[in-house]
């Protein structure tokens, strides 16, 4: 069989992205050259539709987990934590987590954040993460914290430790912003700042609530993290905090454009429980400390 270039998987996944269903084209691609991400898009793809039985879908997703095992790999290095082959919009990159908070552990509004970014003080040129690249990062940790391979389940557990004490110690910011409209869907920015920056449009005004498989917020988590599996969501934030992740939005439209930033964390005082707050409604002048993250498409 002739192998497939890069220029030829490159096409498919531009299909892939407007198409779901040619998704399936990528992962039989990728099988044929006997890469395990092409069977773990298939697992994904199928776990996506809602259309499986318990049965079933406990399955697949045993066995997408095992097949993740296959190729995600985590390393220390100097000053980060990198992760290779983290499955995000689509595809798998490599991410890098800064070990310190940036700006020595000083807290900044998410503006004073995309400033600070810019300037000669980021050195080491690191982003914020969106809501999507922090979840697709934590879900590739969760999956991967009974890694067979004894030094990379410790590593996992290194950096799992890492993001449950900045969850337990404050909420993180997220480059990811939202503007709430008086009369239109609402704005959600994921990379708010970036040159890449997309816009989705979502009314999220609505009553919060825990996310699990019955809160049918499939629409709002995929606007916010980038996935609609609830489920996913349930389990990564509960394991990783001890605390079902609940999502705080606003109730009602404002009377005119108001502008949010979203934050994650765990926090005893707004909900008065320890809920892991999915916040969509962290006004703009409030300051919240960041890791830096950086990702490349490239993998080592």
């Amino acid at each position: 069989m002739t192998k497939i270039t890069a220029h030829g998987i490159e096409e498919l996944k531009k299909q892939a992205l407007e198409n779901p269903e040619a998704v399936l084209v990528l992962a039989d691609a990728l099988q044929s050259q006997s890469d395990p991400r092409g069977e773990f898009l298939a697992l994904n793809y199928y776990l996506e539709q809602n259309n499986l039985s318990l049965e079933q879908r406990a399955d697949y997703f045993l066995h997408r987990k095992k097949v993740y095992q296959q190729f995600f790999r985590i390393e220390s290095r100097k000053d980060r934590f990198r992760l290779q082959n983290v499955f995000y919009n689509g595809w798998f990159y490599t991410v890098d987590q800064s070990m310190e908070l940036l700006d020595n552990r000083r807290c900044h509004t998410q503006d004073q954040w995309l400033e600070w970014l810019k300037s000669d003080e980021n050195e080491d040129k690191w982003h914020l993460a969106s809501g999507h690249l922090y979840h697709a990062s934590l879900a590739a940790l969760h999956y991967n914290q009974d890694h067979e391979d004894k030094e990379q389940q410790n590593l996992v557990q290194q950096c799992r430790a890492m993001h449950t004490q900045d969850f337990k110690e404050d909420w993180m910011m997220t480059s990811t912003r939202i503007i709430y409209t008086p009369e239109e869907p609402d704005i959600i920015i994921p990379d708010y700042g970036s040159v890449q920056q997309q816009e989705i449009n979502l009314n999220l005004v609505g009553p919060s609530k825990f996310i699990n498989k019955e809160s049918k917020l499939e629409q709002e988590i995929k606007a916010l993290l980038g996935t609609s599996d609830l489920e996913e969501v349930e389990q990564v934030y509960s394991d990783l905090t001890g605390q079902k992740p609940y999502l705080w939005g606003i109730n009602n439209k404002p009377i005119e454009e108001n502008s949010r930033a979203l934050v994650l964390g765990v926090d005893d005082i707004i909900n008065f429980s320890d809920n892991f707050n999915i916040n969509a409604v962290s006004f703009v002048s409030v300051t919240r400390p960041s890791r830096g993250w950086s990702i490349n498409s490239k993998q080592e």
